[in-house]
């Protein structure tokens, strides 16, 4: 996802959540090695064919990619 879109969708997020300061996000694990340098990868999060790390941080953080990669979970 662009990261104009990112930024929509977490401005959408911060008017309908009451933790806007504590979001888990997730970066598939198979991009996560590459090039994405994850700052001490989480947990991870298991879904039906992908595995996921966790960060954790703002709806807003979430906006800023790491390497060229938004994340695939919110």
């Amino acid at each position: 996802m662009p990261e104009e879109q990112l930024a929509a969708l977490a401005d959408v997020l911060v008017q309908h959540i009451t933790t806007p300061d504590d979001c888990w996000f997730g970066f598939w694990e198979g991009r996560a090695g590459h090039g994405m340098n994850l700052p001490h990868p989480g947990p991870r999060v298991h879904i039906p064919s992908r595995k996921n790390y966790l960060a954790r941080g703002t709806v807003r953080d979430a906006v800023r990619p790491l390497g060229s990669c938004g994340p695939d979970l919110w």
